[in-house]
């Protein structure tokens, strides 16, 4: 049995793993328009978000679902991802055979398992091929008829130097909410403007999959929520008395500005006001234009 070669930039010849043209293959069935007479719950609809406050535009109609990736939301895939980030994330593991699953930058629809190897990552091309309706995945010469299979089948054989031990583990990323957002489908996840959502998977470039405080998981459209760089700066709009007997809480006033450390996924922040750092709620704030204080969204 060959063992898969990671792909390299440098011009090779062309060999399994590598991005190289090849011979067609048949498309998959393409994704079918929202019937008219009410949702498909089977169908990929597109969105109508029509509800944004009138400081920005509107957002009409979003691109549908790839229906390839949904549900595709296993613990070792990372979605859409460069290659620079996967190597960056791996290089910061010590052993090897962590790995994850990306989305290929080459291939539409393709797939790259990224191993940590040695002193090294290694990014195997996984080849997604449309067999008329059968599905199979490609690496080097196996064949694989899901991606768990073929994840399995390298946690028993060598890649290159190693098997495949472990996924790596996900950096947790936070996101605020700047709209209401009632959802408009089973799968989506309602939330309040200022919220606190847990960023579970990138599925696509406008839809997310989060979790909120009560652990409740869903889908969230991109357009609607922002990340904020800290420290950052926000103003008080609702005054707060502390309990007397919790002298980590700071008081509020309105209209005091706060500069925040750290946001908790609870909803209790944390800050300095007045030289005193302490914690509080983030109802009680909003942040202040990144114009206005050179602290910014981080897009």
């Amino acid at each position: 049995m060959a063992k898969p070669r990671p792909t390299d930039p440098e011009p090779q010849e062309p060999r399994p793993t590598d991005p190289e043209p090849q011979e067609p293959r048949p498309e998959g069935p393409k994704p079918q328009e929202p019937s008219p007479t009410g949702p498909n719950p089977n169908a990929i609809a597109r969105r109508h978000l029509n509800s944004l406050p009138h400081r920005v535009q509107p957002i009409s109609r979003l691109p549908p679902r790839a229906s390839s990736r949904r549900g595709l939301l296993a613990h070792w895939y990372f979605g859409p991802m460069s290659r620079q980030d996967a190597t960056d994330l791996l290089m910061g593991e010590k052993e090897g055979g962590v790995f994850l699953v990306r989305d290929s930058t080459t291939i539409h629809g393709d797939f790259v398992l990224c191993v940590r190897e040695d002193s090294k990552v290694s990014h195997y091309i996984i080849n997604k091929i449309q067999q008329g309706e059968q599905t199979r995945y490609r690496i080097g010469d196996q064949m694989f008829p899901d991606l768990p299979a073929c994840l399995q089948f390298y946690k028993l054989h060598y890649l290159d130097t190693t098997p495949l031990i472990r996924p790596a583990p996900r950096r947790i990323e936070k996101v605020i909410a700047k709209y209401d957002f009632e959802g408009s489908d089973q799968d989506d996840l309602p939330f309040k403007k200022g919220e606190i959502l847990t960023v579970v998977s990138k599925d696509e470039d406008q839809w997310w999959t989060a979790r909120n405080t009560l652990g409740q998981t869903g889908s969230i459209p991109v357009p609607y929520i922002q990340k904020r760089k800290l420290p950052a700066y926000a103003r008080v709009k609702q005054a707060r008395v502390p309990n007397a007997y919790d002298k980590t809480a700071l008081k509020l006033e309105v209209g005091d500005i706060i500069k925040v450390t750290k946001m908790n996924i609870n909803g209790q922040w944390e800050g300095e006001l007045n030289g005193k750092v302490g914690h509080f709620p983030f109802t009680h704030v909003e942040f202040v234009d990144a114009e206005n204080n050179g602290a910014g969204d981080e897009s």
